[in-house]
């Protein structure tokens, strides 16, 4: 991936959930996932947004508040996707609840566990509910939680050497990715990103797209630009 197409995807640029956002699959997820809330090819847009996000970390060319870039990671590790931790995230916002409630006190910084170099799981869930969309994400690691610093300053990997905290890992494209078995750290909840929108329409911005409307794209931005 070229670094001046990463430079262009800043982090509140989420990717629109796809026009099958509400079929239920009969078949079998090629993720191997049993929930039928969300589709394979959802589960790989959470996936590559979250992995193309820390790839411009680790690369140096994430835009900070002062006009500048913030300072390139090493050791950024690749996520995977977890169906137990989707499982986890989907029942938690099938109530439709318009807020965090399951997990006081914790993850409510979003964008900092996002970029939390250590880990290597994700799993995500969103529902519609009625007129807004409500999503959460689960990571098995917690940066501020435990008081650790997001990642520790260096460039990206470019060999196996440059990949150190987990034994095996290699580097896979700027990223850093486990090989061997997976670490054992505390799964991060998220607090629910609810989205208030009009009932579904094709919008302005991606007519082809009639399951998200405008409105709701403009929250996404609002709300990531508000945490950054």
């Amino acid at each position: 991936m070229a670094e001046d197409q990463l430079s262009r995807k800043p982090l509140q640029a989420l990717a629109t959930l796809s026009n099958a956002a509400l079929i239920r699959r009969k078949r079998a997820s090629a993720y191997g996932c049993t929930n039928s809330g969300i589709t394979d090819s959802d589960r790989k847009k959470f996936l590559d947004y979250h992995n193309e996000a820390r790839l411009r970390v680790a690369k140096g060319l994430e835009p900070n508040r002062d006009g500048g870039y913030m300072n390139g990671a090493k050791n950024m590790y690749k996520l995977q996707w977890d169906c137990e931790m989707e499982n986890e995230a989907q029942k938690a916002i099938e109530e439709c609840p318009y807020g965090i409630s399951s997990w006081p006190d914790k993850g409510q910084n979003i964008i900092r566990q996002m970029a939390y170099s250590k880990m290597t799981k994700l799993g995500c869930a969103y529902k519609v509910c009625g007129n807004y969309l409500t999503m959460t994400c689960l990571y098995n690691g917690i940066a501020y939680y435990i008081n650790q610093p997001m990642w520790e300053t260096g460039t990206a990997c470019t060999q196996a050497a440059d990949c150190d905290t987990y034994s095996g890992s290699v580097c896979d494209g700027g990223l850093c990715s486990l090989g061997g078995s997976t670490p054992d750290v505390t799964v991060a909840p998220v607090a629910t990103t609810t989205v208030v929108t009009a009932a579904p329409g094709t919008g302005a911005t991606c007519s082809d797209n009639s399951v998200m409307t405008d409105a709701a794209r403009q929250a996404f931005l609002d709300e990531h630009n508000r945490l950054r």
